[in-house]
């Protein structure tokens, strides 16, 4: 680094930029930074010394980038070192986001071609968000069904896959989660060893907690594409997580965030304006029921 001048050190900078902007706009990572020099700031006379010291590598079209890969580059451009660990990130987020794009357009597909397979999304969609949620309530009901607080956050837990089974059901046959595990299990969507389920409670007790949160007056608000787009959201959420697929930086969220939407307005046929629009309503109307934590069971994930 001590034998380039501020205008070399300038035109990396540019080499890191050309390859951060091409990475975070999903170009691959053989497309992505070249550029002719010109666009670095680069003279021709120093073209060939960059080259020899294999800073800068070339392709077919007389395109330049940096060579980022050269370990010894990487050593000797210490100053850099935070711009290689961006690029680090983009490339196994690249990775990342086209095996979680691939597992997507499975999904999805298989949607389309059987739509009975949208019971088994729905109910490990649904288990995931309950549990989650925790599935806040009045205190007062509660106490009425005769549960302690502590007593109903074990319990509540317990029977989200019930409550979710209960969903999934309007939409085909599932006997059991055990149903849905085998169905993830053979089409390879995850690996079923993240499914831990807690023991299931007694009819008498889900039906405590089915009064206690007005599950009733709930599932009779819910629409088709409500029911879709939170089990959607929430499977796919799953899937990413026991494939090790989570992307790391904001811009390939984004990118994997628009993917889903993108994914769900082909299936349900609606546009993502509307689904939303759909969901705010039905929990506004919850609210106005006095189901004031409707919005706090039903919601998408915030971050992907």
């Amino acid at each position: 680094m001590e034998n380039f001048d501020p205008s070399t050190i300038r035109a990396i900078e540019k080499m890191f930029q050309a390859l951060s902007d091409d990475l975070g706009n999903g170009v691959s990572e053989e497309r992505a930074g070249w550029r002719p020099l010109a666009d670095f700031g680069i003279e021709p006379p120093d073209e060939g010394e960059l080259l020899r010291r294999a800073v800068i590598e070339s392709d077919s079209r007389g395109q330049f980038r940096l060579n980022f890969k050269n370990n010894r580059i990487r050593r000797e451009f210490k100053t850099f070192d935070l711009q290689f660990e961006q690029l680090d990130c983009f490339l196994r987020d690249t990775e990342k986001v086209s095996e979680a794009q691939r597992i997507l357009k499975q999904i999805t597909e298989m949607l389309q071609i059987t739509p009975e397979y949208w019971a088994y999304i729905i109910a490990l969609g649904w288990w995931k968000m309950l549990e989650i949620s925790e599935m806040p309530a009045r205190v007062d009901d509660i106490l009425g069904e005769g549960f302690s607080p502590e007593d109903w956050m074990i319990r509540a837990s317990r029977s989200s896959s019930q409550l979710a089974l209960n969903v999934a059901r309007k939409y085909g046959e599932v006997e059991d989660f055990d149903e849905v595990v085998n169905f993830l299990e053979k089409r390879r969507i995850c690996n079923t060893q993240d499914i831990i389920l807690s023991l299931t409670l007694n009819q008498d007790d889900i039906q405590k907690v089915m009064k206690v949160l007005k599950w009733e007056e709930i599932e009779a608000e819910l629409t088709e594409p409500n029911i879709k787009v939170l089990a959607f959201f929430w499977s796919f959420l799953f899937a990413l997580k026991c494939n090790n697929l989570y992307p790391v930086t904001t811009e390939f969220s984004l990118k994997l965030y628009d993917t889903i939407w993108n994914s769900l307005e082909n299936l349900l046929r609606e546009k993502e304006s509307d689904i939303l629009s759909n969901l705010e309503n039905t929990i506004r109307t919850l609210t106005e029921e006095g189901i004031i934590w409707a919005s706090d069971i039903l919601y998408l994930p915030v971050i992907i």
